[in-house]
C-alpha cells in the first residue's frame, strides 16, 4: 500500500475510507458514541452503536464515529497526504459498508497530516496488537456497522508504520517519494542519494550526509550538515532564533540555518543557506530563513538584528555604515542618543544649555524641541533647532545654548518664571525621528527670611519668619542656627546646640544638632505659598554673631535656602564657649581698677 490515505467503502448510500500515518502520526482507538471529546476526530455519524447505518454527514445521525490519535485528519484531500482508493462509497449519505469499489462512489477519510505510511484491512477476527479497531461489521460485504465493543467477527483494522523505515518490507526506493529509501542492509538503513537533484538515477549510501558519485560508482561526503538532533524548532517558533544548534557557524554573521529539506535524495533537517532579501532598489531589507520566514530591518528596536544572518558584504551601506536599508538599532550600528549633563534643576527664568550626545563617532543632525504642557487634548511643542553634532572623544555632541540659538527660539531654552515649575525637552536623530528621547527638569523652590532682617540685633525670644514658594508644593521647612567661632578674620561660623530651643548654645558637630525646628506640610493639600515662623530663645546663648539659615523642600525633593546674619545683645548673657572666668561687665570694671591700683 502507498503511504497516505487508505480508503474503505460503504455500500447502500455510501462507503467509508480510513487513513493512518506514522513517524509521529498514531491511531490509538475509535469508538461510536453520542459525541466526540475534545482532541478526537469526528469521522462520520452513525444511527446507533450497533446494527446501524453510517453517514458521511457528521450531523445526520445522533451517534458519532470518534477516533483518537496524533497527526490525523478526516480530510480526503490529496494535499493532506497521498491517497490510495481501495473502495468507494455511494453518493447518498445513508449506507451499508462494502469491501469493494462502488461506481460513482464517495469516501469518508481519515488522513495523516505528516505524510505517514498506513495499513488498513477487513479482518475476519480480532485486530493485531499493532492495529486499532475502527468499526465492527456484521459481514464482509454490504454490512451494517457497530462499535468495536460488539462481539462481531469482522473488524476494520488499521495500523501505522514509520516513514523512515525504508518500507520495512524490502522494497527498493521510489523516485517519486519525498523520502527516498533503499533496502535495508542488516541493522543499517541505506539512503537513496543523487549527485545533483537533476540526476535521473542515484545510489544507496549508509549515511544521510553522503552523496552518490555516479562517475566513481561510490558514496562520498556531501558536506551537508544534518541538524535535526540539535534543532527541534522551525523559524515560526520563537525558540528557533535563541537555539544555537539552529544556526551555523560562529562568529557572526551566521551563514546557515536549520531547515527541513531534501538534499541529494534525502529528506531531513539540514543547515541551509540564509538568503539576504533585497527590494526593487537593490537595497538589503532583511534575512530569509528556510525559504519562508523573513526577518525585516527596522528603525524600531525589536530585539533582532537581521545583519547577524547571511552574507551582507555586498549590501549598500546605510547612512551609518550598516547593511540594512534603514539603520536597525538592534544591530548596534545606529548607536544611541542621550541628554548629556541635563540640567535637572535650575532657578526660575534662567537660560539653559542643553547637550545631546550621540554614542557613535559619526556626525549626525540632531533636533531639539521644547515640550509644552498639554491643553485639553491638544499639545503643541516648540521647535528649537537642528544641529550637526561635533565629534570628540569617540562621541558626537550637539550643544544648544544662548551662544548657538538666536532669535525667538531662545525663549524655549529659558526656564519658567515660577519656582518649582517643570520644563521638558525632547530630541532625536534627524534620520530616526521615530525614536525620541525626553527629559524633564524642575525649578528650585524659593524661600526668604521675612523677619528679622540682615544684621539685626536680637534679644530675648526672636521670631524667625519665612516665606516659601513652589508650584510643586512645599513639603517642609527647616531652621538652622550657627555661631561665629573666631574673633578674627575671615569670619567663620559653626553649628551650635539649639535643637528645638532645648540646647545650651554651645558648639556641636552631631547631625542636625543646630536644627532649631521643622515645619512639615501634608502631601494631600496645596502648599504652593507658605508662611511660617519659629522662635529662637537667644537668652540661652552668649552675646555673639549668628548666622540663621532656612531650607525649604518641595514635593520633588528639590531644595532652596536663605541665610541672614544677626547678633545678640542680651543683658547678663550666659557664658557658653571660650569665655573668660568672669564675663560680667561690672566685674570687668572692678578688675581693671584693681590692676590700676596695683
Amino acid at each position: 500500500m502507498k503511504r497516505g490515505v487508505i480508503l474503505l467503502s460503504f455500500i447502500f448510500l455510501f462507503s467509508i475510507s480510513i487513513v493512518f500515518s506514522a513517524n509521529g502520526a498514531v491511531i490509538s482507538s475509535c469508538s461510536v458514541k453520542s459525541s466526540c471529546s475534545p482532541g478526537e476526530i469526528t469521522m462520520a455519524s452513525v444511527a446507533d452503536t450497533r446494527d446501524a447505518h453510517i453517514s458521511k454527514d457528521i450531523t445526520k445521525f445522533p451517534f458519532k464515529l470518534c477516533c483518537v490519535g496524533t497527526a490525523i485528519s478526516n480530510s480526503c484531500s490529496a494535499a493532506s497526504t497521498n491517497t490510495d482508493n481501495i473502495v468507494d462509497i455511494f453518493l447518498t449519505d445513508d449506507s451499508h459498508v462494502a469491501s469493494g469499489a462502488v461506481q460513482n462512489g464517495d469516501s469518508i477519510c481519515l488522513s495523516s497530516t505528516d505524510n505517514s505510511n498506513v495499513q488498513c484491512r477487513i479482518s475476519a477476527g480480532n485486530c493485531e496488537l499493532n492495529e486499532a479497531c475502527v468499526l465492527s461489521l456484521y459481514q464482509e460485504d454490504d454490512s451494517h456497522v457497530a462499535d468495536c465493543s460488539n462481539s462481531l467477527a469482522n473488524k476494520i483494522c488499521c495500523s501505522t508504520a514509520s516513514v523512515k523505515a525504508c518500507y520495512v518490507h524490502g522494497e527498493t526506493r521510489s523516485d517519486g517519494d519525498s523520502l527516498q529509501c533503499c533496502t535495508t542492509e542488516g541493522q543499517n538503513e541505506l539512503y537513496y542519494s543523487k549527485e545533483v537533484s537533476t540526476d535521473i538515477t542515484g545510489g544507496c549510501c549508509v549515511k544521510k550526509d553522503e552523496i552518490w558519485d555516479s562517475f566513481r560508482g561510490e558514496c562520498r561526503d556531501s558536506q551537508a550538515i544534518i541538524c535535526s538532533s540539535s534543532c527541534s524548532y522551525t523559524p515560526q517558533d520563537q525558540n528557533y532564533f535563541s537555539t544555537q544548534g539552529c544556526f551555523y557557524i560562529e562568529p557572526l554573521p551566521y551563514e546557515l540555518s536549520c531547515c527541513q529539506a531534501t538534499q541529494f535524495g534525502v529528506t531531513d533537517k539540514f543547515q541551509t543557506e540564509i538568503v539576504v532579501v533585497r527590494n526593487a532598489a537593490n537595497e538589503c531589507t532583511g534575512a530569509q530563513f528556510c525559504s519562508s520566514t523573513v526577518k525585516q530591518c527596522g528603525s524600531t528596536p525589536d530585539g533582532f538584528c537581521p545583519q547577524n544572518y547571511g552574507d551582507w558584504s555586498t549590501c549598500r551601506p546605510n547612512e551609518l555604515g550598516g547593511g540594512c536599508n534603514v539603520c536597525d538599532p538592534d544591530c548596534g550600528t545606529c548607536g544611541s542618543i542621550r541628554f548629556l549633563d541635563f540640567p535637572v534643576n535650575s532657578t526660575p527664568n534662567s537660560q539653559l544649555t542643553i547637550k545631546v550626545e550621540y554614542s557613535t563617532a559619526v556626525q549626525q543632525s540632531i533636533t531639539l524641541w521644547r515640550v509644552n504642557p498639554s491643553s485639553g487634548s491638544i499639545s503643541s511643542d516648540s521647535y528649537i533647532s537642528t544641529q550637526n553634532c561635533q565629534i570628540t572623544n569617540g562621541k558626537c555632541v550637539a550643544t544648544f545654548s544662548p551662544n548657538t540659538i538666536q532669535g525667538p527660539q531662545l525663549q524655549y531654552l529659558t526656564t519658567p518664571n515660577n519656582p518649582g515649575a517643570t520644563y521638558t525637552f525632547k530630541t532625536y536623530l534627524s534620520v530616526r525621528p521615530d525614536i525620541i528621547i525626553q527629559e524633564t527638569g524642575h525649578n528650585y523652590p524659593i524661600v526668604s527670611i521675612l523677619n528679622p532682617r540682615n544684621n539685626d540685633r536680637l534679644q530675648n525670644t526672636a521670631s524667625i519668619q519665612i516665606n516659601a514658594k513652589s508650584t510643586s508644593n512645599i513639603n517642609l521647612v527647616k531652621w538652622y542656627i550657627e555661631k561665629r567661632d573666631n574673633p578674627g578674620t575671615p569670619v567663620t561660623y559653626s553649628p551650635i546646640n539649639v535643637r528645638n530651643n532645648q540646647g545650651s548654645c554651645t558648639f556641636c558637630n552631631a547631625d542636625d544638632c543646630n536644627l532649631l525646628g521643622t515645619a512639615v506640610y501634608p502631601f494631600n493639600q496645596p502648599n504652593l505659598d507658605v508662611t511660617a515662623a519659629k522662635d529662637f530663645d537667644t537668652l540661652r546663648c552668649d552675646n555673639n554673631d549668628f548666622r540663621i539659615t532656612v531650607i525649604a523642600e518641595d514635593q520633588n525633593k528639590n531644595r532652596a535656602q536663605s541665610s541672614i546674619l544677626a547678633s545678640t545683645t542680651n543683658s547678663n548673657a550666659p557664658c557658653t564657649d571660650n569665655c573668660p572666668v568672669y564675663d560680667s561687665s561690672i566685674l570687668k570694671i572692678v578688675t581693671a581698677k584693681v590692676k590700676t591700683w596695683i
